[in-house]
């Protein structure tokens, strides 16, 4: 659909002289956070926390795989990150870099020297991985975020599945590692240490 604004160009006039069209912006944007938007899973329901969810704060974190969390992750990511580039990794992208299988970077403190912002998709760890490696994933994930939190303006968002429990029942020792180096996690509206008992282990 051709912008009735600027009739595709890209630019409008405007008392100061042309300037670039919001219809350019908005395309700039959309390109630029696409990565991000095909981990939305409900478009319409993600479009109704768009006016309710608050942005992250600009720091390291972790959230819990839902469309509120993802929508207040972009709109931070929109607003504190860009135009700076960004990359989603896997927990198995981490270890492939850190074993020296990745020819673009010899080890994570590589990826984040060279990209300072990185997403790591941990939404469906689960406990059917084969033990030798779930220690590993620990390894990393704990490494990941003490390199981030060590890195200057570096970030490491970790997406992680919808509730705790698939991370506990696969990595009994993350969320403590997590806690003694600092690391947080969003969850209602606040970012807090993650819980140690099950009590709190629910969606939110």
């Amino acid at each position: 659909m051709v912008c009735q604004r600027c009739g595709g160009s890209g630019v409008v006039w405007t008392e100061n002289g042309y300037a670039e069209c919001s219809c350019r912006r908005l395309d700039d944007l959309r390109a630029y956070l696409g990565p991000m938007l095909a981990c939305v899973e409900d478009r319409e329901k993600a479009l109704v926390e768009l006016k309710k969810a608050e942005p992250l704060e600009d720091r390291s974190q972790a959230i819990l795989r839902n469309d509120r969390n993802i929508v207040s992750l972009i709109k931070m990511m929109s607003v504190a990150w860009r135009p700076a580039k960004f990359q989603i990794v896997s927990v198995t992208d981490l270890n492939a870099i850190e074993f020296g299988r990745w020819g673009e970077y010899k080890s994570v403190h590589d990826l984040l020297g060279e990209c300072r912002h990185i997403i790591v998709d941990a939404r469906f760890i689960s406990k059917g991985r084969a033990p030798k490696m779930r220690e590993y994933d620990e390894q990393i994930l704990i490494e990941t975020i003490r390199l981030a939190m060590a890195t200057k303006d570096a970030r490491a968002v970790i997406m992680l599945p919808g509730t705790l429990k698939p991370l506990k029942d696969a990595y009994q020792g993350l969320l403590k590692g997590w806690n003694e180096i600092g690391e947080l996690y969003y969850s209602k509206g606040k970012i807090g240490k993650f819980p140690t008992d099950d009590a709190k282990d629910h969606e939110e």
